[in-house]
């Protein structure tokens, strides 16, 4: 009979492969629970959102000074590019509104009887 006689390479060998094996079996953990933390990301997108309703704000009162309206009188091309610009902020901040009620908000929370609330949408 064939006996296979493991020296001191072999079982370094298989030391290092069951290692390597458990050293993956807990990054491989650490990535998917560290990924998987939606709060952190729901408070990161309501901050971004924040952020840009505050530089939409300050770009709309900029617009409003005395000098740029004068300027803006001078052309009826200025003009239509200040009423367009107007109303694409108006529909960005809409749509950051739209974005912190629909998509912040959309979270379903488990009822009595293991029903979802978001069921009956």
């Amino acid at each position: 009979m064939n006996n296979t006689k493991f020296n001191k390479h072999h079982k370094s060998l298989i030391n290092q492969i069951t290692l390597t094996f458990l050293m993956l079996g807990f990054i491989l953990q650490i990535f998917l629970s560290g990924c998987a933390t939606a709060n952190r990301k729901d408070e990161s997108i309501h901050a971004i959102l924040q952020k840009e309703n505050v530089l939409i704000e300050k770009i709309k009162t900029e617009r409003a000074q005395p000098e740029i309206t004068q300027a803006l009188e001078a052309s009826d091309t200025l003009k239509k590019a200040e009423a367009h610009l107007s109303l694409s902020l108006d529909e960005m901040l809409k749509a950051n509104e739209a974005i912190k009620h629909k998509i912040l908000k959309q979270q379903p929370k488990e009822v009595e009887g293991g029903e979802n609330e978001r069921a009956n949408d």
